[in-house]
């Protein structure tokens, strides 16, 4: 029971400290029969942007309680009552909004209509230095000032590594959580940007190929490269070139991200590319859909032989329908090496304001592509239906005709003498195994049977355990030599599989030990690293021509110069013809 006053009303809300009075408005200002205007604030809290702020809140919350619970009537409630209860909610609601209507306009009005600056916001006339200590606008795009402010608060360092190659600092903002990190002073990623860096190394390319199965990254350490290639149903294989393990692991320890050493079709390769490169099995080269290169102009410079870079080796491992990435600005460089280029830029990012990369290839026009939808859920990528304009971030694109494709002569067939050594050891480790390891002796013929099998020749054995029943197999070959390490209380046993000469066996002997200690695939993991090897193999000759990249097609073939001055002359023709075109007067 009771009843709603008209106006004059007198409101209070103690939980905000907030009061106001509320009259009808007469005169000339009247919009009308029942029309209310806020006459007097009661209490200072309108002052307070944060109070004002839930209050706000809370009338929303308000009205939408009012169009769910009060919809139609209970009928358990009388018609006296109903109509009371909605007389004053209806009040309540004016006067509510009366108060946020009557606090926008001093907060952001001119009461006289003269002030230059409304309420609300900072006088940069006055407050220059204020705005830009905020950061709004002073270090937008400049890359010195954008990397300098990663020295500063909110950023304290989290952890410095030194490896054997180079250093390393991980640190974090304080205030976003948001992890960074660097080497020898420049910064790699930073978990601000990281959609739209790596979705866009990955995903942007794989648009314009088909059912990608076989990926390539080099320099790709921190493993989100390797994150987003993971998503592809299709996949088959993975491989990653990477310098520094320390990386790798340092990158898991403070961003999560994953090696997968697990995963079975994920291949990591440790060691300087220059050298890795040459070690990669030679059916590799021209097999792969997709190849990321995520490394520095010096790094790419390097030579891999006396006639080949890395970024012209990395070339070579492109299939011919493929597609080549790299980071940063690139283009002159792919527009002599492929028949089609492109360079994408894109703004708006967070911490390095603007990307760069290259594609290049000598089938897929991207002029002229056919996208394709990969219904692979990201962050910052949108699904290609959403996508109005495919060509947004293209900078530059070139198609041309005279592109000089890599060419590389292997001297392996000529060569008389072994130059280098190089090895491959492979660690592989095995957990949940069912077979007997307190028994050294009986493992050691297990996995001499094993390695025999995949035909390889047994040197010599050696075997030494401990009182805690752990165990240390050697086992030498001509081929190399492979340890295993157990630990029974674990099921666990350690492989290194060092090898020096028929490096295509180094797979098999793998499947066959995980098989003779009777392993679960899905609980074992491995990777490689390029080592040294032996000079003095009499199968160094069979093991350089199944590994590193062969001579290419075409590489004899002499210039056809008037094929070649005929295909110019056309090219200058058009050009000639376009030029006259425009400066005619039939343009309109």
């Amino acid at each position: 029971y009771g009843f709603v006053e008209r106006v004059p009303q007198r409101w209070f809300f103690e939980e905000y400290g907030i009061a106001f009075e509320v009259d009808a408005v007469t005169g000339e200002n009247s919009k009308g029969p029942g029309a209310r205007t806020l006459t007097k604030w009661i209490q200072p809290g309108y002052q307070d942007d944060n109070k004002m702020i839930m209050f706000q809140d809370r009338l929303e919350d308000l009205q939408q309680s009012i169009a769910t619970h009060l919809a139609s009537r209970d009928p358990k409630v009388k018609d006296n009552e109903w109509k009371v209860i909605k007389d004053y909610l209806s009040s309540l609601v004016v006067a509510m909004k009366l108060a946020v209507s009557t606090y926008n306009k001093y907060r952001h009005g001119c009461s006289d209509g003269s002030c230059n600056v409304w309420r609300g916001y900072p006088n940069l006339d006055e407050h220059v230095e204020i705005f830009e200590e905020k950061g709004y606008t002073s270090y937008t795009c400049d890359d010195d000032e954008v990397f300098a402010r990663l020295d500063e608060k909110p950023f304290e360092d989290l952890e410095e590594v030194q490896s054997h190659y180079q250093k390393m600092l991980f640190y974090w903002n304080e205030d976003t959580n948001s992890t960074c990190f660097n080497i020898e002073l420049t910064v790699q990623i930073c978990e601000d940007y990281r959609p739209q860096y790596h979705e866009m190394s990955v995903h942007y390319a794989a648009r314009y190929l088909n059912n990608i199965k076989r990926f390539l990254w080099v320099g790709g350490g921190d493993s989100m490269l390797l994150h987003e290639i993971l998503k592809y149903p299709s996949l088959e294989v993975a491989v990653g070139l990477e310098i520094d393990q320390k990386v790798v692991r340092n990158c898991y320890k403070h961003f999560g991200t994953q090696p997968h050493f697990d995963n079975e079709k994920v291949q990591w390769w440790f060691g300087d590319a220059a050298k890795s490169l040459l070690m990669l099995p030679r059916e590799y080269f021209g097999s792969f859909d997709l190849v990321l290169v995520d490394l520095s102009e010096t790094v790419t410079s390097m030579s891999v032989t006396d006639k080949l870079d890395i970024l012209g080796a990395l070339a070579l491992l492109v299939k011919p329908d493929g597609i080549i990435l790299k980071n940063e600005v690139y283009f002159e460089s792919f527009t002599s090496m492929f028949k089609y280029s492109v360079m994408v830029n894109w703004y708006d990012n967070p911490i390095i304001c603007s990307q760069v990369m290259t594609m290049g290839s000598n089938t897929v026009d991207f002029l002229n592509p056919t996208l394709q939808d990969t219904d692979i859920e990201n962050l910052f990528i949108k699904p290609l239906k959403e996508i109005d304009d495919p060509f947004e971030y293209y900078h530059d694109y070139a198609n041309n005709v005279t592109s000089c494709p890599v060419c590389y002569k292997s001297d392996s067939d000529e060569s008389s003498s072994q130059e280098r050594s190089p090895g491959i050891l492979l660690i592989l480790e095995a957990e949940n195994t069912s077979v007997n390891l307190e028994d050294a002796d009986a493992l050691k013929d297990i996995l001499t049977g094993a390695i025999e099998e995949e035909g390889l020749a047994v040197v010599s054995t050696e075997v030494a355990q401990s009182v805690d029943s752990r165990a240390f197999v050697s086992i030498i070959l001509q081929e190399g030599y492979v340890v295993a390490r157990t630990v029974p209380e674990h099921n666990y046993v350690g492989f290194d599989i060092h090898f020096w000469s028929s490096f295509h066996k180094q797979e098999g002997v793998k499947v066959s030990l995980l098989a003779a200690v009777k392993g679960e695939r899905k609980a074992s993991s491995s990777f490689r690293i390029i080592a040294g090897g032996m000079f003095g193999k009499s199968t160094w000759k069979d093991d350089e021509k199944r590994r590193g990249p062969g001579s290419t097609e075409g590489c004899d073939a002499t210039v056809d110069d008037v094929a070649y001055k005929a295909k110019q002359l056309s090219i200058n023709n058009a050009f000639a013809d376009m030029t006259q075109l425009i400066e005619g007067n039939e343009l309109k």
